[in-house]
């Protein structure tokens, strides 16, 4: 019942992420479509505005020529109403005149009584062509205040396109679907299939394909240059807690949380167990440390054992000018010597690493003790031949053991988390540790998906 709702769970949450990214591809497409309809859109009415711009100038220059055209008829107007005034006065003098000889002689009465009358009729003919000017000028106000509004609508209007979002956009389509371009679609469907159906098709290839050509490979020696006539090995016996006696100038190396008792002496903070190699400490979990020096001629007492679960049960072991010796992730408690050292090897070119999933080795070399934790019974196999185990029952090995890796018994196991791929094959001595048990996992599922990945990556790299 649990593997089942473990399952829906995840299925469950693989489908929200489908979905999400579904809903991401169709809000970006929105957000393109909608700013390419805005910019067609303020072209277009920036176009429309630019033109009416163009029509208003043409209207206030035409306005002007008009107003300009009424102001010479105004003048011409004035001028020709003074005229018939002038003659008009002159016949009204000559006929109030008392003197013959201030009187005029009819043809010039005459003339100025055509005169008047020419100077009026060319005055009402241009006071109707003014009437007419007048006339044309209102229209044409008219017709800018028109344009005006226009060009006031229009930009209302752009006002109204730049304002317009994508969730607009989005919201006004009738399906959303549509939205999606050929090459979103083609994503999405990779996308399904490899949540869905993409650890099923890793695992059957991992499991049918890869696995077979490992178990025919040759076996992996981390250290081939290392004297295998020597054992420089000793072992311990394991305990839940460890009184750890220093000498004068000895020092010991511990992890935070696995130690509850010291005496007086030097202590320091160790930020990373080596400086050299700061990444692969870190990797190692052995950073932040605290180190215990005895400086006295008192002797120094150091109890370590884990805080958080008194079962687990510490391995010593013994390192006496070893080449190398390989400890995995997170299982060193402690370290003292100080020809103790780390060592990286990088095997890149080696094919059958990279088959196995593990390019980088980091190992203890040198003169000291490791103190190892596991959970449960921890046993060395130093005399045990052509054995096989789980990996995650390993914790330690010696590089100079030749190791090979076993397709796991079943695909459903392997396919259902159960098992790891591979079961480590020590086909000579083994000398290696074996816990009796690895923990509990984690079940939550973002941390169990980014545990995946990293957890991965580390294998690779060695930690």
């Amino acid at each position: 019942m649990r593997l089942l709702s473990d399952l829906f769970r995840k299925l469950f949450v693989r489908l929200i992420i489908l979905l999400l990214a579904a809903f991401t591809l169709i809000a970006l497409e929105a957000r393109e479509r909608n700013l390419d309809k805005i910019e067609k859109e303020k072209l277009r009415i920036e176009e429309k505005i630019s033109d009416i711009d163009k029509r208003i100038k043409q209207k206030e220059h035409h306005l002007a020529t008009k107003a300009e055209q009424q102001r010479k008829l105004r003048r011409k107007i004035s001028a020709e109403r003074n005229t018939a005034a002038r003659s008009l006065k002159a016949l009204e003098k000559s006929r109030n005149a008392k003197r013959i000889r201030d009187k005029l002689p009819p043809w010039k009465a005459i003339e100025h009584l055509h005169t008047v009358i020419e100077s009026n009729i060319e005055a009402a003919a241009l006071s109707v062509k003014h009437a007419e000017e007048t006339l044309r000028i209102v229209h044409t106000n008219r017709e800018i205040a028109e344009h005006t509004v226009e060009k006031s609508r229009l930009y209302n209007e752009l006002a109204l396109v730049e304002a317009d979002t994508s969730m607009d956009y989005l919201l006004k389509q009738d399906s959303f679907l549509a939205l999606l371009s050929r090459s979103d679609r083609l994503l999405l469907l990779a996308l399904f299939y490899a949540f869905f159906f993409g650890p099923m098709t890793i695992k059957s290839l991992n499991y049918f394909v890869f696995a077979p050509l490992a178990r025919k490979a040759p076996p992996i020696v981390v250290n081939t240059e290392a004297d295998d006539r020597l054992e420089r090995i000793s072992y311990g016996s394991p305990e839940n807690e460890f009184e750890v006696q220093l000498a004068k100038g000895e020092s010991l190396v511990v992890r935070p949380g696995w130690y509850s008792l010291n005496s007086e002496g030097s202590t320091r903070a160790r930020f990373f167990w080596d400086r050299s190699a700061p990444f692969a400490s870190y990797a190692m979990g052995l950073f932040n440390m605290t180190e215990f020096k005895r400086d006295s001629d008192a002797s120094r007492i150091i109890r370590i054992g884990c805080e958080e679960d008194p079962t687990q049960n510490i391995f010593p072991v013994h390192l006496d000018e070893h080449p190398g010796y390989v400890v995995r992730q997170g299982h060193v408690v402690a370290t003292s010597g100080e020809a103790l050292a780390m060592a990286k090897k990088w095997r890149l070119w080696d094919w059958k690493s990279w088959l196995f999933g593990n390019i980088r080795y980091v190992y203890f070399t040198g003169t000291g003790t490791v103190y190892i934790s596991g959970h449960g019974n921890i046993a060395d196999n130093e005399t045990t031949a052509n054995s096989r185990i789980k990996e995650q029952h390993v914790i330690g090995f010696d590089t100079r053991s030749p190791i090979k890796m076993m397709r796991t018994e079943t695909f459903a196991n392997y396919w259902l988390n159960h098992k790891p791929l591979y079961d480590i094959h020590f086909p000579e001595q083994g000398r290696y540790l074996q816990q009796q048990s690895y923990g509990q996992r984690d079940d939550k599922i973002f941390r169990s998906l980014f545990e995946d990945i990293m957890g991965a990556i580390g294998k690779l790299l060695g930690f």
